[in-house]
């Protein structure tokens, strides 16, 4: 059966946009400005696991712990540094919890206040204001916001968190590995080194009707020796580290618009580190595991 001729001539001018889409080159910037009182809709989820096996001692010794944090808020930026960088934020919540362990929860409520601080040495704190947070719900409260060690925090040199020239998608290049070390967690003591890591602009499309960009970030450190303590935890008494690993892959939607904030992001650690006796009989191996899920929405209208 025959084609209309404008059923054909449609096609060969889709097939030519495709095809210019495909040339086209993002400059990629994912460190954006922030503006004092920008508010949008935060939905955050974060998910950890950490464990640790000890042998070669009287008592073996065997832990798992599992954390996780679900929230959903109005978010209002109160403060930001000279570079545009979140540095202090309001939070109402709508409905969350946190879970510091298995089997102990602490429920938000509708209508709490949290306040996100980054202090000078870019640590956050989370106070919320009546009442107040138990001390292990604001720890991890404030390793689970995304407004620290992630692409919201304050950076060396904010201009490196992506590429110097414009690229086409499915394009990939290595990362500096000062971006690499703003990307992994504080708690995570690592020879940054030896961190190698490659960022890949995956597509170029719209997310809820805003043309965004879709790019992946892989950073990896094949061996490392803690300086001390394990993965955040203590190093035991006797102990000598032996080797570990770290792997972690970033998903992020950003506006292809320069001056549009992040929309969404996923993240994903993989964290072991092991050590052995002085006598050499026995081993700890210490190995953690977190997920983080955020998405930023434009505030509904009243």
């Amino acid at each position: 059966m025959r084609l209309p001729r404008l059923t054909v001539l449609l096609s060969v001018i889709c097939l030519a946009l495709s095809a210019r889409a495909g040339e086209h080159q993002f400059d990629v910037h994912l460190a954006r400005r922030a503006t004092v009182g920008d508010q949008r809709l935060l939905t955050l989820s974060f998910d950890r696991t950490v464990e640790m096996v000890m042998t070669g001692i009287p008592k073996a010794k065997e832990s798992h712990e599992n954390q996780s944090v679900e929230l959903h808020a109005r978010a209002q930026v109160l403060e930001v540094d000279a570079a545009g960088n979140i540095t202090k934020v309001r939070l109402v919540v709508e409905k969350g919890w946190v879970a510091v362990k298995s089997g102990v929860t602490d429920q938000l409520r509708k209508g709490d206040v949290l306040i996100a601080v980054l202090q000078k040495d870019k640590r956050p704190v989370v106070t919320r204001e009546k009442p107040e947070l138990s001390q292990d719900t604001a720890t991890l409260l404030a390793e689970a916001l995304p407004y620290s060690n992630t692409l919201m925090a304050p950076k060396s040199d904010p201009s490196l968190f992506g590429s110097a020239t414009p690229r086409k998608v499915g394009e990939k290049w290595d990362l500096d590995p000062k971006v690499l070390a703003e990307l992994t967690p504080q708690k995570i003591l690592l020879d940054k080194k030896n961190m190698s890591g490659t960022m890949t602009l995956t597509d170029a499309g719209k997310f809820k009707g805003v043309p965004s960009l879709k790019v992946r970030t892989k950073l990896s450190i094949p061996h490392y020796k803690p300086a001390d303590g394990s993965l955040g935890g203590v190093m035991p008494r006797g102990f000598e580290f032996v080797d570990g690993f770290l792997d972690a892959d970033f998903t992020s939607l950003f506006p292809i618009r320069k001056d549009g904030q992040v929309l969404k992001w996923t993240e994903t650690f993989r964290c072991t580190a092991t050590a052995e006796p002085r006598n050499h009989h026995g081993q700890v191996t210490a190995a953690t595991h977190a997920t983080r899920a955020v998405e930023f929405a434009e505030l509904p209208t009243e």
